[in-house]
């Protein structure tokens, strides 16, 4: 009891300087982008492309089906069958305990596990898919920075501490996967590394392990596992594309398409703040002005995004309120003995 009372408050604390970093940087981005551009914000604001708008809010619809179709493949084929609307409706769930509630205590893929698990009565194939989902997007996210840099690679050489900080995340990011799916280099490393810290660390690494190889002979199931993910990040790119022509900007799609991915990749890679808040702000404003958007433009955009996020969450809490009145119904799954490949 003790122990457990001992990892409660350790993780409140972490979220709690999470949120601190958070807040920080938040009061760095009203402080020096927000305050000094606000004449031509608020210029900007008024002449809203509400064509434009509706794109961008209706967009959020493809891009939550494309991963709630990823999800159903990936439950589908451990014989788990959940409806995509309820998927759905878990989804958002999702963005509710992600980004609505900034302290973050229920992660959303917490809840995404344990609805799915309660439904199916089958945790380790629910929280297999829920990871299995988390790692083809992270690999798709990949694919997508090093297309980005190889595109303007002038760019980045002419901004070599962010060309640096990138190949460190994506490097750093290939050698997590790699050992996922290697678990002899996994075992390898934590033989040779003995510090406590990382131990923890090797504890979670273990957990996705044991997640993945559910999956390691289902190679169809992860091919499109993928492509949902390659679909997904299409989508993402167009909707920050969107975003800009809602205030009558248009950036070349050629520069969008390049500093989406990588914007996302920092974000994923840097678990430092509550949901991404003030770092993705920050990040989307100082990589869009390398190619030369104004920093009140980007701005703009930040904030429509970190809006339609948490509009999104609490349409995710009152949905989440009727799923946990709701008794679990229609769930149908099928034991089968395993086949040996």
């Amino acid at each position: 009891m003790k122990i457990e009372k001992n990892k409660t408050r350790r993780k409140i604390i972490f979220n709690l300087l999470k949120l601190i970093v958070s807040l920080i940087l938040l009061a760095y981005f009203i402080a020096f982008i927000i305050i000094p551009e606000w004449p031509t914000i608020i210029d900007s604001f008024k002449n809203i492309n509400y064509f434009y708008l509706l794109i961008v809010i209706f967009i959020a619809f493809p891009l939550i089906l494309v991963s709630c179709l990823k999800w159903q493949l990936l439950l589908k084929s451990k014989n788990l069958n959940i409806s995509l609307s309820k998927l759905i409706g878990l989804y958002l769930a999702g963005y509710f305990f992600n980004n609505t509630i900034p302290i973050g205590f229920l992660g959303g893929d917490f809840v995404r596990i344990y609805e799915t698990a309660k439904q199916t009565k089958n945790t380790p194939d629910s929280l297999a898919a829920v990871f299995m989902e988390r790692i083809m997007g992270i690999i798709a996210l990949i694919m997508f920075a090093i297309f980005s840099i190889f595109l303007k690679f002038q760019l980045f050489l002419k901004n070599l501490t962010v060309l640096l900080i990138i190949i460190c995340i994506i490097t750093a990011l290939i050698i997590f996967i790699w050992m996922i799916f290697n678990p002899k280099i996994l075992n390898l490393i934590k033989n040779i590394i003995k510090i406590d810290l990382l131990k923890k660390l090797f504890i979670k690494v273990d957990e996705w392990v044991v997640a993945i190889n559910r999956y390691k002979n289902e190679r169809r199931v992860i091919f499109y596992s993928l492509v949902y993910s390659i679909i997904y990040n299409l989508l993402a790119i167009l909707n920050v594309y969107f975003s800009f022509l809602t205030f009558n900007y248009k950036p070349n799609f050629l520069d969008v398409f390049i500093i989406v991915p990588l914007t996302l990749l920092i974000v994923l890679s840097a678990p430092i703040t509550s949901a991404g808040l003030g770092l993705f702000e920050n990040a989307i404003v100082y990589l869009f002005s390398l190619v030369g958007v104004l920093s009140s433009i980007s701005a703009l955009v930040a904030l429509l995004l970190r809006a339609k996020v948490i509009l999104l969450g609490l349409i995710g809490g009152i949905i989440y309120f009727f799923i946990r009145s709701d008794k679990p119904k229609n769930v149908k799954h099928k034991n089968k003995k395993e086949s040996c490949h």
